[in-house]
């Protein structure tokens, strides 16, 4: 119920818990121990019984047993299967390049990674999450992976554990007040009940009340939530003969099992209990994936039954009765729905009237209409906060393009929208998944229309933006040039010039690259545009003009750039100016000036989350330190540039110009420090945080980078905290490769207590994996 954040704890990312947890210690205690021994373990139970609280919870507590982190993928939002390693990839901050699988990128990444992987509502993905997931245990021994579906996935070696609901009293048991909240379904109706009414507690008076509602709603957690919120606008009463007179009514209409029968009721009846306003925008706002706006609310979803004023006030009465939930994000409210709450909307749409088809031209209308804004006002200084708005609002765009490339007669419209998100692939790091929309979007619209000609100019770009695939990319850029023409489009054939300066600087054949981009920066000005490509464009220029030894117009072209850029308030065009000034200065051997420019650069990238561009530039401060003799630095800084990279599933810079540069500074530094020095270093660079890279690199480095630069490898960390005489029994049993639950069973202790005794030893030595532990152990030996 809460949007997703970065643990303070350490790697990783849970949903925060914004409301109560009641308690389950067992089965917390159960799936711990499952996972000690099992690499998978789903929980499976009906709708609404708390499998995902449960499974946040279980992971939370167990952060420090994994030394990368514990990542929670909520596959809500996803509809189609194809995009689920994306949603895992996205989870884990990694940006693939269009030639490297999405698949390969998570194998390679996690293959020596400690991760625990929360999947969560994999109902209806299940054979795609089976097979991702038997791949990637298969391929990577430190990950585990805790599930939450309503079917178990049916991989080998899977561990089923059935959540249940909350425990109730069984009937006719006499229950004290005071004892009422030892039964979990008792307490969560208290703790919500007192959320929705300030001061309601349980009491003589309507304890009995209480108990009736939670066993009629068979301690369904979700089901619970739904009454006691009705209590902000009925007594406690009214609810319970409500539900009574709703479930003898339909007691004979259903025939399904027990717990989804009671949840499929709880919404019938929740569902009465809502205006008539309120029950059409439940079934209407099903429509949407993931988390939406207000606007975008009112946009799709009103009509001359249901008027914008309307979807207003029951926007706000779906909230009230939690039905939907409402959160702050990034500033601005936003609403979604839990998965079963959406189902059972969409199960009320029906087809009588064609809405549903409406609403998903709708839907995909006003997601078109936001790209379309986000293309034309990208160059400006909104850059950031589109960039933010686009990543909220990830699983709508997503929705809308599948609907496009699925539906009859709206593919064309599918490729407008995918190629309007251009600077969304190449700089919010989607480039694998922009280049398979457009794979599946140009397949879909070979006819010669401006659409295709503007979605081959996203293509092309995207495949020359990170070592793409070396032969599609010219060919593709020779289409793009051809049906330009053939449409005659100026704009368009100067754009196709562009591109073709960036395969030729593939081929490392700057002569033509500059003559592309001299043909393209001319094209632009007789046009007289001006935007971000046309910056691109003409840094491209500055690029091959300065390896042809023309320094000085480089150095022009750049200041120009940027100023052009800081008139228009933009962000990334005066990134890639201050990149290519850096170049300029270090080339003229003002290492100074350089590194003020790629610091400045840095700062920009980060803000924008542009994770090619953060790789990038920490490549060029590697080189920037060799210049400098600075050999240790720089070392340290392509180690934190190599770790980006590998989130990207990349090597280095996709030009062979910068390629060799970088080739030439690495052996500077491997040549001052010795190899075992470098490697040392270049270690070290890796193990560093994103945020503790970019403040070693922008000279700001904290107390851990500190730490990282004076520091022997963890093999050879001296004792700075002694360890008791029971934590050394436990680091020499963790030497020996023993888990945890075989630590208790050798020293004939809990579990729960070798686990402390872990921690203890982790936190005292600074460390963050067993394997550091052990390779202590055998340094120190007992005295």
């Amino acid at each position: 119920m809460a949007r997703n954040i970065r643990s303070r704890a350490g790697p990783g990312r849970l949903a925060a818990e914004v409301s109560t947890f009641i308690n389950r210690r067992r089965e917390i205690a159960e799936v711990r121990r499952l996972l000690s021994t099992a690499r998978l373990v789903t929980l499976t139970g009906a709708g609404g019984t708390g499998k995902t609280r449960l499974a946040v919870r279980v992971a939370r507590e167990l952060r420090r047993a994994f030394a990368d982190g514990v990542w929670q993928v909520d596959l809500a939002g996803i509809g189609d299967g194809s995009l689920l390693e994306y949603a895992v990839a996205d989870a884990l901050g990694l940006r693939g390049a269009p030639d490297v699988p999405t698949s390969r990128l998570l194998i390679d990444y996690l293959s020596d990674r400690s991760v625990l992987l929360v999947l969560d509502n994999c109902e209806h993905l299940v054979d795609d999450c089976a097979r991702l997931v038997n791949a990637l245990l298969r391929a990577a021994s430190g990950v585990r992976a805790l599930c939450t579906s309503r079917q178990p996935l049916g991989v080998i070696g899977e561990t089923v554990f059935t959540v249940t609901p909350l425990s109730v009293p069984e009937p006719g048991v006499a229950l004290a007040t005071g004892a009422a909240v030892t039964y979990a379904a008792l307490a969560l109706f208290a703790e919500r009940a007192g959320a929705a009414v300030p001061g309601f507690t349980l009491h003589a008076g309507n304890l009995k009340t209480v108990v009736e509602i939670c066993e009629r709603l068979d301690g369904l957690p979700l089901a619970i939530e739904l009454a006691a919120a009705q209590l902000r606008t009925r007594s406690i009463e009214q609810l319970a003969a409500g539900l009574a007179d709703r479930f003898r009514l339909l007691a004979t209409r259903h025939a399904i099992p027990g717990h989804h029968r009671r949840l499929q009721e709880t919404f019938d009846w929740s569902f009465t209990t809502c205006t008539v306003p309120e029950r059409k925008l439940w079934a209407r706002v099903a429509v949407f994936r993931g988390s939406f706006d207000l606007h975008a609310v009112t946009t799709v979803c009103a009509s001359d039954d249901l008027p914008v004023e309307a979807v207003v006030d029951s926007l706000a009465g779906l909230v009230d009765k939690s039905i939907a939930i409402r959160e702050e994000v990034a500033g601005q409210n936003r609403y979604r729905l839990l998965d079963t709450v959406r189902e059972y909307g969409l199960g009320q749409l029906g087809d009588t009237d064609g809405m549903p088809a409406l609403l998903r031209r709708r839907h995909r209308d006003w997601y078109l209409h936001l790209a379309e804004r986000f293309e034309a006002e990208w160059f400006g200084p909104d850059q950031q906060r589109w960039l933010t708005r686009l990543r909220l609002e990830q699983d709508n765009v997503r929705a809308a393009i599948g609907w496009c490339l699925t539906t009859p007669g709206e593919s064309r419209a599918g490729l407008r929208l995918v190629a309007d998100l251009q600077y969304y692939w190449l700089v919010g790091g989607a480039l694998r998944e922009g280049a398979d929309w457009l794979d599946r979007a140009l397949a879909a619209n070979s006819a010669a229309t401006p659409e295709r000609a503007r979605a081959l100019h996203t293509y092309c770009r995207i495949l020359v933006s990170s070592q793409g695939d070396a032969a599609q990319a010219p060919e593709r850029a020779q289409e793009f040039l051809a049906l330009s023409r053939r449409l005659d489009e100026p704009s368009l054939v100067a754009r196709a010039f562009h591109v073709l300066c960036l395969t030729a600087q593939l081929d490392n054949d700057m002569a033509r690259a500059q003559q592309m981009a001299e043909e393209a920066v001319v094209r632009f000005a007789a046009l007289g545009e001006m935007d971000a490509t046309v910056v691109s464009a003409q840094i491209a220029l500055a690029r091959t003009v300065l390896s042809q030894g023309d320094r000085a117009r480089a150095a022009r072209i750049c200041a120009e750039c940027y100023a052009v850029c800081a008139a228009h308030g933009e962000q990334w065009g005066r990134s890639q100016a201050l990149g290519e000034s850096a170049l300029v200065a270090l080339d003229g051997g003002d290492v100074a000036q350089a590194t003020g420019y790629a610091n400045e650069r840095l700062r920009i990238k980060s803000a924008l989350g542009d994770t090619l561009g953060i790789a990038t530039t920490l490549e060029i401060l590697a080189g920037i330190a060799v210049a400098a003799e600075a050999y240790e630095r720089a070392a340290l800084l392509l180690g934190a540039a190599d770790r980006v990279r590998q989130q990207l599933g990349q090597r280095t810079f996709a030009s062979p110009w910068l390629r060799s540069w970088r080739k030439e500074y690495v052996a500077a530094a491997v040549g001052a420090l010795g190899e075992a020095g470098f490697d040392d270093a270049l270690r070290r660079g890796t193990e560093l945080s994103h945020d503790d890279a970019l403040a070693y690199a922008l000279g700001a480095a904290g107390d851990r980078t500190r730490r990282t630069r004076s520091a022997k490898p963890a093999a050879e960390a001296g004792p700075a905290a002694p360890l008791t005489r029971r934590e050394r029994q436990v680091a020499e049993l963790i030497a020996e490769g023993l888990s945890n639950k075989q630590i208790a069973s050798r020293l004939v202790i809990s579990q729960r207590t070798a686990e402390s005794h872990v921690e203890n030893i982790l936190t005292k030595l600074g460390f963050t994996s067993r394997t550091q532990v052990a390779s202590w152990v055998t340094k120190h030996p007992p005295s």
